[in-house]
């Protein structure tokens, strides 16, 4: 069994709220990311009542809820007496029987998958609304409902009566690459990043890839799991897709228009024939449950506010699935995977490559709060104009006028000294960052999942303003 992983912030949120006399938590969040897992590692020692909701008719849940109970107070308790020889009961009496049942300690209710109880009674929010109000509340009881997001999801939040008596709300998010850093077992850090680059922070989807170790390894679980009919991530996308959306084949097609490299609103609508207004409103969207990006050019923030957008997925299993899985669904469902091999085994560094920017931009703004290296950026992104320039992380400390410029290399080569000038030098001749930073403290960084060539390496310990990143490793003067 993977051990628990991260989520200090979040059960944080939950031990405070147990210690408080009304606690009534909303957990939700995407499919496998590990709701239930965090409330059970909550859980450890506390008298708690678990009960999952399936997929069935109210009348069967009711059922299902009256077994559960029956086994949390234990077949020869009084509870039993007073649910034997009936038929199912209402949902208040059996709320009322359990918060009224005397029992050592604290009282907690988990019920998870809750959306199959509303799905299953339209009135069911209202019930358990007064639930709350008229039994767990009074009686002491913390209450814990999960639920994935989904419609059923967004029905529940928009009503305002039962979102009123909720006293805390967990959107729980994959987990970032630095707290799987900190917490995941790993051999090295390119280990790490191909995980986070192909599964993300989604605990589920680790399991497939448990024993990978290299390159070699990481390829052949993605044969196994992706690129097989029968392996149990071939069809994860569309199935989180379309549990998380009502129109699936809108989102889909605006998805495989960015996996394709489209990435304005305009070149999204041409690409799928919607009008803008339709891609606008399914990117918020898909912005708003975390799968998709919406950035810009620092420089241009700065000086004119928003300007050009770039729209990018930002979910790793969506990108690595609408890349490499997509475009040959059909033929691998037909058991005829040699041309998806074919483009993991030529784009897989490039994609990689893509991904480890992204960490890299995490590792630095970690850096930066921490106060690990001597810059304290308020704002951090990326740079591209025009002219088709590009730096890679761009990091602006205003409080010390100092600018950070990064450049990023996943590969199997040492970045040399000579690669470094040429990065600066780039950099030094980029008229809009001349003139909107002329007045900072210029500091280069390099960003390699290699060690980095000794020459530069020794630069960097006796010049002021360089910082090597190797992985989580910091070599400076300044550190």
């Amino acid at each position: 069994m993977m051990q628990f992983i991260g989520r200090k912030k979040e059960l944080n949120i939950l031990n405070e709220s147990w210690r408080h006399e009304e606690a009534f938590i909303v957990v939700s969040g995407r499919r496998f990311v590990g709701k239930t897992a965090l409330v059970q590692n909550f859980l450890n020692n506390k008298n708690a009542f678990y009960f999952s909701a399936s997929n069935v008719s109210d009348l069967m849940n009711r059922s299902n809820f009256e077994k559960a109970l029956k086994n949390h107070f234990g077949e020869n308790s009084g509870s039993e007496d007073q649910m034997s020889g009936q038929k199912t009961i209402a949902w208040k009496d059996y709320f009322k029987l359990y918060s009224e049942k005397s029992e050592t300690g604290g009282k907690v209710l988990i019920i998870d998958n809750f959306e199959n109880l509303v799905i299953a009674d339209p009135d069911f929010l209202k019930i358990f609304k007064n639930a709350w109000q008229q039994q767990f509340s009074p009686n002491g009881v913390m209450v814990i409902i999960i639920m994935p997001n989904s419609a059923t999801l967004t029905t529940v939040l928009r009503s305002k009566s039962f979102m009123s008596q909720v006293t805390r709300r967990i959107d729980l998010k994959p987990i970032s690459f630095v707290e799987l850093m900190k917490d995941y077992p790993h051999n090295d850090f390119n280990q790490l990043m191909l995980l986070y680059a192909i599964c993300g922070g989604v605990p589920h989807y680790w399991y497939a890839f448990d024993n990978c170790v290299d390159d070699k390894n990481f390829k052949l679980a993605i044969e196994r799991n992706f690129m097989d009919p029968h392996g149990e991530l071939f069809k994860e996308a569309p199935a989180l897709l379309n549990q998380d959306v009502w129109d699936f084949l809108e989102y889909q097609t605006i998805l495989v228009a960015l996996s394709e490299g489209m990435t304005a609103i305009s070149s999204i609508a041409a690409f799928t024939g919607y009008k803008q207004a339709l891609v606008e409103e399914r990117l918020d969207n898909l912005m708003t449950l975390g799968y998709v990006s919406k950035d810009t050019s620092i420089v241009e923030r700065r000086m004119f506010g928003r300007k050009r957008i770039v729209y990018r997925i930002s979910d790793p299993m969506l990108s690595f699935w609408y890349t490499f899985i997509y475009p040959f669904y059909d033929a691998i469902k037909q058991g005829k995977s040699v041309k998806a091999k074919k483009k993991l085994k030529t784009y897989f560094a490039e994609y990689i490559q893509y991904w480890f920017k992204r960490v890299a931009t995490e590792i630095f703004l970690t850096a930066s709060r921490q106060g690990s290296i001597p810059i304290e950026c308020e704002d951090v992104g990326e740079y591209f104009n025009d002219n088709g320039d590009k730096i890679d992380i761009i990091g602006i400390d205003n409080k010390h006028k100092r600018i950070f410029l990064g450049d990023c290399t996943y590969g199997n080569q040492a970045y040399t000294k000579k690669k470094y000038d040429h990065f600066v030098e780039n950099c030094k001749n980029i008229k809009e960052l001349k003139k909107a930073f002329r007045d900072y403290e210029w500091v280069y960084g390099i960003f390699s999942a290699y060690p980095f060539e000794s020459e530069l390496l020794d630069y960097s310990l006796i010049t002021k303003n360089v910082l090597l990143f190797n992985g989580i490793t910091i070599y400076s003067l300044n550190t």
